[in-house]
């Protein structure tokens, strides 16, 4: 049997349906078999879990890095400062258990286009500690016009932003956020049309 890195041993791993004893053997950073402890591997490492439970690293699907200065109908750089970046915002979320987040790409008014601001927004998740996927948050530039609400959705599609979100209403008397019913609809029948959610 192959040496694998390590191997976690005397938990009780938690899963959506189940919890029980097992040992984890892990090589190059993934999890290769979890089974009787008495099956596993020789490993470099031994991690005794002493009774502790094991979970799954946690999703958090709606997070605010980098959450822009909003005034009236404009969403501007720099961001406020009190929210974090990726680097130091999925630094935090690791250590909190969080592997995976959910961000939210806006269109700022420095940004000609939906594309523009998705390309900007990976450039600064190349900084991330962890796993992570965004929202098209669809507001300001990105719905003046049916135009820009479709191409907005597309842009996002295309660059595996596979849901979207909308304001029912402005948030705290800010401006520029709202989206009208009828822009709301279209927008929910057009993100379906394209395969999104």
């Amino acid at each position: 049997m192959n040496k694998v890195d390590t191997i976690v041993k005397n938990g009780k791993i938690v899963t959506s349906s189940n919890v029980f004893e097992a040992g984890i053997a892990i090589e190059d950073g993934k999890i290769v078999q979890i089974s009787n402890e008495r099956l596993l591997p020789p490993a470099e490492e031994v991690i005794n879990a002493n009774g502790k439970l094991i979970l799954p690293g946690m999703i958090d699907p709606h997070v605010h890095f980098l959450w822009p200065n909003i005034s009236r109908d404009r969403i501007d750089r720099p961001w406020d400062p009190r929210f974090h970046d990726f680097e130091s915002g999925t630094e935090s979320a690791a250590f909190g258990g969080v592997t995976t987040i959910i961000d939210f790409v806006y269109q700022y008014a420095n940004e000609i286009s939906m594309e523009e601001a998705i390309n900007n927004r990976f450039k600064e998740t190349r900084r991330s500690n962890i796993d992570y996927a965004l929202h098209t948050m669809l507001v300001g530039a990105s719905i003046a016009n049916h135009e820009r609400l479709y191409s907005s959705i597309d842009a996002g599609l295309e660059a595996g932003a596979t849901s979207v979100k909308v304001f029912m209403s402005d948030h705290r008397g800010r401006t520029g956020l709202f989206s009208s019913n009828d822009k709301i609809y279209d927008a929910m029948v057009h993100v379906k049309q394209k395969g999104g959610w």
